[in-house]
């Protein structure tokens, strides 16, 4: 009953939309994020699902309140034919999500058999506590997806174990979006924030020896936030009564370009794992890998460096122990580096592990064939 009461509150309190939904080619499974696939896609021919409650088809509730009254006992059978019956009233020729970490979306394929169904990877994937880790009781040949466009070949191999698909390399869809431009004259160092992911210890032992080292060589430090909550804020205002640093409080939700843009205007970026820092060492800018955070111990695919790459725990520009000297020392030569002999050592690694596809040209190719 509990959880009755708590789906009908969740349905009342959506923002509703009354009308029928119009046919349309391609169907955007997931609002999040939705505004950068219409960017990447430049189509008008597009429908957005909200399958989190942001928004609830009226039209469509309703038919399925009249029609399958019964289910309603049952919130997530009612969900699930809600969802069925809106992509059935569109009818697509391509159902695409950019939310590639939810399983439910690799089941469908086997109801809309005549659909293409495309996934889009937007963020690094672990082992532990992600997609993989959720698929690892599942069968193969449950789950099914026509394309499935990701980062690089060795993640693309994890995609083609567990799900029946076709993978296609993009690099990032974000990162793809924003034009490089070069600071060769910088002095700033960035890091780039892992505020929320059990990070703190390893972050606040890390901005201890960046404080130290950028004041003393008269090198700008900064960090970029990540979630741009009021607890990130208080945890770097704590951390800075004694450690020298500007904080940039992250604006993604106002401009895709944000991170992006102050990445391209620092000489060296900073990272524990994050994805924007394997972003920013697909746009060739001189990226170091600091693994030690909290809840990378128990799993490995976490301190791997471009897991599942089989990397060793320490490499030119990744660390995966805590070491003061060692991180010292990759500062040093790191940062000393011109970008020219960044880019001539260490090109092939970096197109490798994040590429770049201005503009996603492969995606909307794929997509333009079929439509």
């Amino acid at each position: 009953m509990k959880k009755i009461k708590q789906f009908f509150l969740f349905l009342i309190l959506s923002q509703k939309e009354f009308l029928k939904p119009k046919r349309k080619k391609i169907l955007i499974f997931d609002g999040t994020n939705y505004k950068l696939l219409v960017k990447s896609l430049r189509t008008k021919e597009i429908s957005i699902l909200f399958i989190r409650g942001e928004i609830i088809n009226f039209y469509i509730l309703s038919k399925v309140f009249f029609n399958k009254i019964y289910l309603i006992f049952n919130p997530t059978l009612f969900w699930k034919e809600y969802l069925f019956n809106y992509i059935e009233t569109v009818n697509p020729k391509i159902i695409l999500t950019y939310i590639d970490n939810n399983p439910f979306f690799y089941t469908l394929k086997k109801k809309f058999t005549s659909k293409t169904f495309i996934s889009i990877q937007n963020g690094y994937r672990f082992k532990k506590g992600d997609l993989f880790g959720k698929l690892i009781n599942k069968k193969r040949e449950q789950l099914h997806c026509d394309y499935i466009f990701c980062f690089n070949k060795n993640v693309a191999k994890m995609y083609e174990k567990f799900i029946n698909c076709k993978t296609v390399i993009i690099g990032s869809l974000k990162n793809n979006l924003t034009k490089i431009t070069y600071n060769y004259k910088s002095k700033k160092i960035l890091l780039i924030s892992s505020f929320g992911l059990n990070s703190e210890n390893a972050e606040t032992k890390l901005i201890a020896i960046l404080s130290k080292y950028c004041l003393d060589r008269n090198i700008k430090f900064m960090i970029l936030g990540r979630t741009g909550l009021k607890d990130e804020l208080e945890f770097y205002n704590k951390i800075s009564e004694n450690n020298c640093f500007t904080y940039l409080k992250n604006k993604r939700e106002k401009s895709i370009h944000y991170s992006y843009n102050i990445i391209d205007s620092c000489n060296t970026i900073i990272s524990l794992n994050a994805t924007l820092g394997y972003e920013s060492l697909g746009r060739g800018k001189k990226t170091i890998f600091f693994n030690f955070n909290e809840r990378e111990k128990n799993c490995k695919s976490y301190i791997t460096y471009n897991w599942p790459s089989k990397f060793y725990e320490e490499g030119f520009n990744w660390l995966a122990i805590y070491n003061e000297k060692k991180i010292i020392n990759k500062l040093d030569k790191v940062y000393k580096l011109t970008d020219k002999e960044w880019k001539n050592k260490y090109r092939k690694q970096y197109s490798f592990i994040m590429p770049i596809d201005t503009h996603n040209q492969r995606l909307r190719k794929v997509i333009k064939k079929i439509i």
